[in-house]
């Protein structure tokens, strides 16, 4: 027996509200638009744009059904971003997504008073996006991706996996809008803790990333600790390649880096907050003001960790480390 899509979506639970199913004569369903700060090829791409989808079923918005998903990606480059601001905007869109601060920036000079939702801001207030965290005002609201206490937490998970760590390099890209710079104090605050050398390295080339990673090689017991800029998320896998070829025992922002064979992650977990774009979104097309709705900051982290990789540096992952970890890549 078939069953109609329409049929099928309540049997997941997800709630269709007649007034904007597109069976209606002459209706057009409304249309978020999308941008995104990595590239097209990414592999974050489609989970994220699934996690925005869940977020908006949970307000009774279906992707395809009753609600259009217009999405971009390359949004880091400026040019790229505003382009596809600008093509947008012609769409007539009744919510903007917008990830990062160069995205959001481009997409405010197109969207007039569509509402627009970012995420993976860092401080939406000093930006000038929002009026206050708790109640942002105007047009604007969304999600940041920054706990600033991450870079000494990060440092400290390092420190319990190789416990003869004597020094270790914070690797950041210093380019504006992105999130390293946010976590220099707590790192530099956990090293003097920990009475271990710390340094931060500014980087903008695959080149400086495979130079600096030597550099920590060639001093015993050194270490990595890897921020959650978009620009490093583009190339890890360039970031774990040159981590492994010297040897350096390295923690990550994202578990992305794990999964390409990166030792130990711990980051806020990306499919919580994209979600919460999603429904946020759902939200304010249901007749919300996005001025009303506060800025989320993380509170959800996970913790991976790649056993192979452990074993290759000849580390060994404490029990107790494993015990809580969220997931082992074997």
């Amino acid at each position: 027996m078939r069953i109609s899509r329409r049929s099928f979506l309540p049997l997941l639970g997800l709630t269709v509200f007649p007034r904007t199913a597109i069976a209606q004569a002459g209706a057009r369903p409304p249309l978020v638009a999308v941008i995104w700060a990595l590239p097209e090829t990414d592999t974050r791409i489609p989970g994220s744009i699934t996690a925005v989808q869940e977020g908006l079923a949970a307000q009774g918005w279906i992707d395809g059904l009753n609600v259009r998903l217009e999405t971009r990606s390359g949004g880091l480059d400026t040019a790229v971003a505003r382009a596809h601001a600008e093509e947008l905007a012609g769409l007539d869109p009744q919510v903007f997504i917008a990830g990062g601060l160069n995205v959001t920036n481009e997409i405010r000079a197109f969207a007039g008073s569509v509402p627009i939702v970012f995420f993976a801001v860092v401080d939406p207030v000093d930006a000038g996006f929002v009026q206050a965290l708790s109640r942002p005002g105007g047009n604007i609201t969304g999600f940041s991706n920054v706990d600033a206490s991450l870079g000494g937490k990060w440092l400290e998970l390092l420190r319990q996996v190789d416990p003869d760590l004597s020094h270790a390099v914070l690797m950041y890209n210093p380019q504006p809008g992105e999130t390293g710079t946010h976590y220099l104090q707590s790192f530099r605050e956990a090293a003097e803790r920990f009475e271990i050398e710390g340094s931060v390295v500014p980087v903008e080339s695959v080149e400086q990333i495979t130079t600096a990673i030597a550099a920590i090689a060639a001093t015993p017991n050194g270490g990595l600790v890897v921020s959650t800029d978009a620009f490093l998320l583009i190339r890890r896998r360039e970031v774990v390649e040159a981590a492994a070829r010297a040897g350096v025992p390295a923690i990550y922002g994202y578990r992305d880096y794990v999964e390409e064979g990166g030792l130990i992650s711990y980051s806020a977990d990306p499919g919580v907050w994209l979600r919460g774009v999603g429904v946020y979104a759902g939200r304010i097309l249901n007749g919300e003001q996005a001025g009303e709705l506060p800025v989320q900051f993380p509170s959800v982290f996970r913790l991976s960790i790649n056993m192979r990789t452990a074993a290759e540096l000849g580390i060994s992952v404490p029990v107790a480390l494993l015990a809580v970890a969220d997931d082992v890549v074997e």
